[in-house]
Formats: C-alpha cells, sequence, structure tokens
C-alpha cells in the first residue's frame, strides 16, 4: 500500500508537448484520441488518481488549448507548462521541472509521456520500491521481447542501471561494427556496401530508417576507393596502391572503429552486447528532487537532432557516483501501453473494450452463479432439507463439529428468514450469503499499523450477511437482534460537492465529519466504512446499493473484531455483487482504510486474519506493504479459551482518543529518534525498523537510543522538539484525538519494538513445541498493557509501565554482564514497555487465570479498554479454568458467563456450493 503523506508529496509530469503526425490528425492532439470512449490523456490520469496521486504538470506545446480543455474539466487543479520549441523530451522535461524548482515544491517527481496508459498497480509498485529502496531514480523497463524497439538498457555488473542507447542508435553501432569486421578481414569496399545493405535490412525494420544509415555508410565508403586491405601494416593497411588511398582508408577505419562502439561513461560497449540486453526503456521515471535537481541542468543537445533526451539522466546520475538508481520491470505488456499510429491505438481501444465487457462480464456471472447467487426460499429449502453440497460447505467452514454446525445452520435460516419477512416478495429475491468470522491475535498486538507482524486464527464467532442488490444506490439493513434499528442510506448522498483530493482528506471533510458525528455509534457506519470506501476506489462508475440482513455472534467491543467482521462481510457482497475486480490484498488494503471512516486509525490486521484465515491454522501477516508470510498449525493438545469481561471498549467514546492517543506516541518517538539520530534516517520507515538487524546494531545500543527518547511529552512541547518537517504531520496526527496531559513516548516505543520481535518469534516457537517459553510471550506482552495487578488474596496493586532512566539502565548493564539469567532477562522480545491498554477487571481475570495448574499464558485481546482474555491452556484444564472463570469473576459480579473455546474456522466469503 502506498504511504498516503509519500503520495501527498508526489508531483508527477505528463509530456504532451509533441505533434503526433503519425496519428495523421492535424486537428486532433494524439493524447485527446479516445480509447472506448474516454481520452487517452484521461485514462493515464485517472491511473495516477486511483493510487492517490494527482500533482499533475502537464507540458504542452502543439494544440496545447485542446489538451487543456480536454483535462481541464476533470482536473481542475493541474499545472500546465508550454514548450514553445519542440527541442526533445529531455527539453519537455526540464521546462516541466523549472515550475517545481521555482515554486520550491517539495517532494519527487515522476516523469512519464502523455501518450503511455500505466496500470494504476505498476504505478504503485515503483512508487512504493523508491521508498522501499531508499532510491533516487526508479527506470521503468519491459521485458526486449515486450518491447523490441525500445531503447537498449545497459546494466552495470551489479544489475544497475547506467545507460539507455536507442534502438537505431544500437543497430548502426552494430552495422559499422559489421563493417570493420569486413575491413580487417581484407574485404573489397564495393563488396562491403552489398553486404552493409543486406544486414541492414536484416536488422533495421524501418524503411525511412534503414535508408538513413546506409546513406551515411555509403557517404563514407565514398571518400575511399575499391582497393583491398589485407592483415599486413598491423591488420589494418594492405594493398593500397598509393599513398593517397592508403590515407582514406585509415581514415575510414578509424570512423568505423569510432561508430562501432557505444560509450556509456568511461566504458565502450560490443554494440552486440548491448542489444541483447534483457530489458528495453518503459519512459516512466521517478526521481528524487536531489536526482532531478542535479540531472535536468546537464543534459545537452549536442548532437546531430538538436534535442535533449531525457534518456541522458540515467548515465549523467550513473556516472556521477552520488545517487542510487534501481530498475522496476512490467510483470506483462499491459501494464505499460503506447501508441504512435491508429493501428496501434485500436490494439489498446481493443484491450480496454475486452476490459470493460470482461467487467459487465463477471458481474453478470455472479449474478448468473447458481452455486452462490439464489433466491431465498432455494436457500431455505436446502438448509432445512441438509442438502449434501451446503452439508460439505458448512463442514469445510466449521470443521467436523456436529453441535456447532446445527447451531450456524439455525442461524442462517434464521437470518434468511428475516430478509424474506422484511423485503417485499423476498422469498423470489435472489441473495448472495456472505460471512466474516471474529479474530484472535496470538502475537503482534498494536503493531500491524507499525509495520509489524501479526500471528492470527479466525474463531467460530462470525458476523453473516444475506444480499441483494438493487437498482439505484440505496442501501438498507436490517438485524436478527433487536439492539440494531433498521438503517437506510445513498451512496451519492455522502458524494455532492465533496474534492477527493484523497480518501483521508474525505474523512476530513467538514461535510463528512459532520455526517459521522450525527451518526456517532451507530452500526450503519460499519457498512457505510467499506461502501463508500469502494465506491471511492472505484469513482469511475456509479455502483449499486444493496437490501441486507445480517445476524452475528460476536461479542460487541470486546476485542474479536466485530466491527472488522460487519466491514468485511458487507465489503465481501458489495464487491461481489457490483462486479468489482479486487486481489484479496486490495480488497484487505480497502476495508482497513474503510473503517477510519468510524474515526479509528488502524490498520488492517483485522480484516486480514478474517480473509486469509485457514481453519485449523495460525497465519502470520506481515504490513507496509501487506503480505502473507506462512500459515502454521495450532498447537496440538492446547486450546485458546476466549473469556469476555462484559466491559465494552466502544471505539466512538472516549476510548477513540485513548486509542489513537497511543498511535500518536509511536508517531512521535519514530519522529523524535529519527531526529536524534540522523544517521539511520533512511533507514528507519517504520517503527518496526528500529531494530538489532535492520540498524546493525546491539540490543544494548538499541536500550542507549531509547534514552535519548524523552520519557513523556506535552502536547505543546511537540513542535520544539521535532524538526520542522514533520509539523504538518503532526497537526494532522493532533486532529484525530483529544490530546492527553502527555504522549508517554518511550514506553510506547519500547513496547512496538519489543512486541515486533516476540510476534517474529512466535511461529517460531509454536513449531518447536516450546508453548511454555511462548506462554511466557504473552505474559510479557500483556504486562506491556497492564495497568494493575492482583496478588493471591485478590488483593490490587498499581503496575508501573514507566521506563525511566534507570530502568533503561539496569538492562544495558544485564547485557553487559555475561550472567546468563540476567542477559536472557535483558532481552528485547521480554520487556513489556508502556501501552497502558488494559483495565483493571481484565487484568484480574489475567491473573486469576495464570494461577490454574495448564494455562500456559493470558493476554488482553484486541485493541484493548476492555473486552476479552484469552488464554493458552492445556486440553485437560479446560473444565477447571471455566469453573474457575465463573466462580472468580462472573458469579460475585452477577454476569452471564461467557467463555468461548475457540475453534479455528474458514476465512470470509461467499456460501457458495459444489
Amino acid at each position: 500500500m502506498l504511504n498516503e503523506n509519500s503520495k501527498n508529496n508526489i508531483n508527477c509530469i505528463l509530456l504532451c508537448g509533441g505533434k503526433g503526425t503519425r496519428m495523421q490528425s492535424e486537428t486532433k492532439h494524439k493524447v485527446c484520441f479516445e480509447i472506448d470512449g474516454v481520452p487517452a490523456i484521461l485514462r493515464s490520469l485517472n491511473n495516477f488518481d486511483k493510487v492517490g496521486l494527482n500533482r499533475f504538470i502537464i507540458v504542452v506545446g502543439s494544440l496545447s488549448g485542446q489538451v487543456i480543455e480536454c483535462i481541464g474539466g476533470s482536473y481542475p487543479k493541474t499545472t500546465f507548462v508550454y514548450q514553445k520549441e519542440q527541442k526533445g523530451t529531455g527539453n519537455a522535461a526540464r521546462i516541466g521541472y523549472s515550475f517545481i524548482e521555482k515554486f520550491n515544491i517539495d517532494g519527487p517527481v515522476i516523469i512519464t509521456m502523455g501518450d503511455k496508459i500505466t496500470d494504476a498497480g505498476f504505478i504503485r509498485r515503483v512508487a512504493n520500491k523508491f521508498y522501499d529502496a531508499k532510491a533516487d531514480l526508479i527506470l521503468s523497463v519491459q521485458p526486449k521481447e515486450v518491447n523490441p524497439t525500445g531503447g537498449r538498457v545497459v546494466l552495470d555488473e551489479g544489475g544497475k542501471p547506467i545507460g539507455i542507447v536507442e534502438e537505431l542508435d544500437t543497430k548502426k553501432a552494430m552495422i559499422y561494427m559489421k563493417f570493420k569486421e569486413m575491413l580487417e578481414a581484407g574485404e573489397e569496399l564495393g563488396y562491403i556496401y552489398s553486404a552493409i545493405e543486406e544486414y541492414a535490412a536484416a536488422i533495421i525494420s524501418s524503411n525511412k530508417k534503414r535508408e538513413k544509415v546506409i546513406s551515411e555508410v555509403k557517404s563514407l565508403l565514398d571518400s575511399g576507393s575499391n582497393d583491398r586491405i589485407d592483415d599486413g601494416d598491423n591488420g589494418k593497411t594492405g594493398n593500397r596502391g598509393n599513398n593517397d588511398n592508403k590515407d582514406r582508408l585509415d581514415f575510414i577505419y578509424r570512423v568505423v572503429s569510432e561508430k562501432a562502439g557505444i560509450k556509456i561513461g568511461n566504458k565502450v560497449f560490443d554494440p552486440g552486447y548491448i542489444d541483447n540486453s534483457l530489458f528495453t526503456n518503459a519512459s516512466f521515471y521517478m526521481l528524487s528532487k536531489e536526482a532531478a535537481s542535479y540531472a535536468f541542468p546537464l543534459l545537452s543537445d549536442d548532437n546531430a537532432q538538436g534535442e535533449e533526451y531525457l534518456t541522458d539522466i540515467v548515465e549523467i546520475l550513473a556516472s556521477s557516483g552520488k545517487f542510487k538508481l534501481e530498475l522496476e520491470a512490467v510483470k506483462d505488456k499491459y501494464e505499460i501501453m503506447s501508441f504512435n499510429n491508429v493501428e496501434e491505438l485500436l490494439k489498446i481501444e481493443d484491450y480496454y473494450r475486452k476490459l470493460r465487457i470482461s467487467r459487465v462480464q463477471r458481474e453478470s456471472d455472479v449474478l448468473s452463479d447458481g452455486s452462490c447467487y439464489k433466491t431465498v426460499s432455494e436457500w431455505i429449502y436446502l438448509f432445512e432439507n441438509r442438502d449434501r453440497d451446503l452439508m460439505a460447505w458448512l463442514a469445510d467452514t466449521y470443521g467436523n463439529d456436529e453441535h456447532l454446525i446445527n447451531e450456524r445452520r439455525e442461524v442462517y435460516l434464521k437470518v434468511l428468514g428475516l430478509f424474506a419477512e422484511r423485503y417485499g416478495n423476498g422469498k423470489n429475491r435472489k441473495v448472495v450469503i456472505t460471512r466474516a468470522p471474529g479474530r484472535i491475535n496470538l502475537m503482534g498486538r498494536h503493531i500491524d499499523h507499525r509495520g509489524g507482524n501479526v500471528n492470527v486464527m479466525s474463531i467460530n464467532k462470525e458476523v453473516i450477511a444475506v444480499s441483494s442488490v438493487r437498482d439505484d444506490d440505496r442501501v438498507t439493513i436490517v438485524n436478527t437482534s433487536d439492539d440494531f434499528k433498521e438503517r437506510e442510506f445513498s451512496i451519492s448522498d455522502h458524494l455532492v460537492e465533496l474534492d477527493w483530493d484523497n480518501w483521508l482528506s474525505y474523512l476530513e471533510s467538514g461535510e463528512i465529519e459532520q455526517m459521522i458525528i450525527n451518526a456517532k455509534g451507530d452500526w450503519v457506519n460499519y457498512v457505510k466504512a467499506p461502501i463508500l470506501r469502494l465506491q471511492y476506489q472505484f469513482r469511475d462508475r456509479k455502483l449499486k446499493g444493496m437490501d441486507m440482513a445480517f445476524t452475528g455472534n460476536i461479542p460487541i467491543a470486546a476485542g474479536l473484531s466485530s466491527s472488522s467482521a460487519m466491514v468485511v462481510s458487507t465489503a465481501e457482497a458489495f464487491h461481489v455483487l457490483n462486479g468489482l475486480d479486487l486481489t484479496p490484498q486490495k480488497f484487505v488494503e480497502l476495508c482497513g482504510e474503510g473503517e477510519w471512516y468510524v474515526g479509528s486509525r488502524g490498520g488492517a490486521a483485522d480484516h486480514a486474519a478474517m480473509k486469509f484465515a485457514e481453519r485449523g491454522y495460525i497465519v502470520k501477516l506481515g504490513f507496509m506493504p501487506f503480505s502473507f508470510e506462512d500459515i502454521y498449525s495450532f498447537p496440538m493438545g492446547y486450546k485458546l479459551i476466549i473469556a469476555n469481561s462484559h466491559i465494552k471498549a466502544n471505539k466512538t467514546t472516549n476510548s477513540k482518543d485513548a486509542f489513537n492517543s497511543r498511535v500518536a506516541a509511536y508517531e512521535f518517538g519514530v519522529m523524535i529518534f529519527k531526529d536524534k539520530f540522523p544517521q539511520y534516517k533512511e533507514v528507519v520507515e517504520h517503527l518496526r525498523d528500529i531494530n538489532t538487524d535492520k540498524l546493525g546494531v546491539t540490543q544494548s545500543k538499541i536500550y542507549e537510543m531509547l534514552l535519548e527518547l524523552p520519557e513523556r511529552v506535552k502536547v505543546e512541547d511537540l513542535f520544539a522538539l521535532i524538526s520542522s518537517e514533520n509539523h504538518g504531520k503532526i497537526k494532522r496526527i493532533l486532529a484525530s484525538h483529544n490530546p492527553p496531559d502527555y504522549y508517554y513516548v518511550r514506553a510506547v516505543t519500547m513496547f512496538g519494538i519489543a512486541e515486533c520481535r516476540r510476534a517474529k518469534l512466535c511461529k517460531e516457537m509454536i513449531e518447536a513445541g516450546e508453548i511454555e517459553e511462548f506462554g511466557k510471550m504473552m505474559n510479557i506482552s500483556h504486562n506491556g498493557d497492564r495497568i494493575v495487578y492482583y496478588d493471591e488474596d485478590g488483593n490490587m496493586y498499581e503496575y508501573d509501565w514507566s521506563l525511566p532512566d534507570v530502568k533503561l539502565e539496569k538492562l544495558i548493564n544485564d547485557l553487559r554482564s555475561e550472567n546468563p539469567e540476567r542477559v536472557l532477562r535483558a532481552q528485547i522480545e521480554r520487556q513489556p514497555g508502556g501501552y497502558a491498554c488494559s483495565i483493571s477487571e481484565i487484568d484480574y481475570i489475567v491473573d486469576m487465570a495464570l494461577r490454574v495448574k495448564g494455562v500456559m499464558g493470558a493476554q488482553i485481546s484486541g485493541a484493548g479498554l476492555g473486552g476479552c482474555v484469552m488464554i493458552l491452556v492445556e486440553e485437560g484444564t479446560v473444565n477447571a479454568l471455566i469453573a474457575k472463570l465463573d466462580k472468580e469473576y462472573y458469579e460475585p459480579r452477577n454476569l452471564e458467563p461467557d467463555v468461548t473455546v475457540c475453534a479455528p474456522v474458514k476465512g470470509s466469503g461467499l456460501v457458495r456450493l459444489g
């Protein structure tokens, strides 16, 4: 996923100054030709916009008014810069970049041609690689077989780009190399000319280009004679007749030898080597501000055409030795498409027309797919009569627990009955059934949005939705529970007169903020969240609404992601019924961003856990970027117990401020770290990067660096403490919550660093059978959220989660002591830090459970401030643990016992039979 702040910082220069004479139109600019009803330049800009990039600078020249009119209506904030003379792509790009320099606009720059249609996924990949690799130039390339006439990309021994040689220049040098070889072989000049004509015809397809090269060769030959040269006189002269002839032949040989090599930097390359390059130039560049400012002034027009070439920037930057250059290759020919004539335009037109038809067909396929799209009456019949295919689907989803399957079957019948009752002619309406399970995160709490790992599994609690597509954009929702009142909304009501610069800007616009405030705490927000995010993603079309009936049994605000399950089950139905083309990874990303609608600014770990879950397994996921890293079995002989405290952590009330203030402390911690240690500024992108491997330092050095972070910071001191380049970001962070008295930066940062380490070790410990050690990690992790602790008599004491200098200094001394016990105790993964998002009731359940023999570990589940406790217990101890929870927690408080023995179930999706 492309970082929002990075997106807002990227400038995009598109070159639209050429005449496009091969399009055979004097009245229509090349980039204004339509591709399946949309002008080519708008298709290109739309793809940038899908990634969130919209700082456009368009360089215009011929027919400039037409280009401006074409773009301006759709992208009114675009800047247009005029190129008076057509002096090459380098000149056009330099003119575009001069606008950036003139107004001192910050950020890197993407440069490409206006007639190139670049896929949004490829744009995102290039930008992410630019930041991940800390590159100064990303040169986009295509395999030579995809673009055989493109400029040859020359790589050094390490595979880094050092130059681009145009195909014609490469072929021309190959012809002179052939010329040189025949001269050295003593061939007659007349024969050489004939052979060169034949060779040129074989390697240069364009008659015009070939004739130009042959004419140049003929002109050189005419300065010589028909004499031969042999191997005498150092292999360069032979039977030449007289001194005049010898001088002319020596001259020809020198010229031919010079033209037979291609110089890049200080090295001369064989043209055959360059022609065999694996890659050709895709004409899509991303440069750092420093690289662009260095390269553009060095572009030269000292060539036969008197033009500046953009391709020269690669050699300029590589030769300087000051910049880091990287490649990014297209995965297929459709990621970057361009056209130079009507025939090529028609091929692209055909591709986009097929895409559009395919999209319509996908929607049609789902709506005609009898395996998942049936009338309510048909579904009810199948569930009531235990259809064989349906029972197989239930077993595949929930396992072979007959009691659980029967209970779930009754729930499906109940929600189908509600749909039939609520919606007119409901029994004859065709519907899809979607589900999203709750999730538990065994290790990796509070760190997915810091780039850390999570180790998650889905549980046998879920949200189910029955949905039917409408002809308009209204969404109606009902629920089997009376706690959730019927709601209805129109998608278009949320889109009127809004400037959608990016999703976050949309959420922070006044009108939308007021809508959210007015509906604060309403369950409809969790339905709106994915629908509006998907409509924003596919804003080139109007998406259809749905009639929906929901049911669910995930405890609310209990740390089991009931809200995220609502988001995911809605998104599963909405994207299928609208025929949206989404990869699972993109689906997860959009669900995570969609949930920002309710006010939180968390990551996508919950949504990923639901989407990628496998029955019986734990899934290890990575973030920033999202990655499915591994899957491993839940340990045999153990059960995971979920005990509900009945204390709700409502994200729409004061809890939101607490959650977002901890995220803010993370952000401030990383900012201060990078200011204090500028040598790591390019290495540390996310909190997860502060580790011994990434920084190449010892654990004691990590602790020493943490000593440089303030233990706590007042909001009014942030701007003085943190460098000015981050002041805009600080303001945005502060706007997400009501600031507390202090941000406990050091303790929160320590928790995040240690939790990232614990999350990495989780799979290793479980697969090695080190369950006792893993249980200890659970306990330490919980201590990072703990606020109190209880002794055996039930007496409560305040827990000190602070991290003053003396604690860090002790850890440093322990590591240096060479005492095994002290060194082990000081390991990073054994440090709780201080996130402090537990409550006294949660801490009580944890401490009580840990005193039961056979309990391996216990910790809070979810974001905290209420919810549930997860307890890892030996299978034979389950009943004893449940009895103790009833006796010592639920009964004294007159609470309904709410304990779940978890079974890892299948991830989210459609009910699809057969």
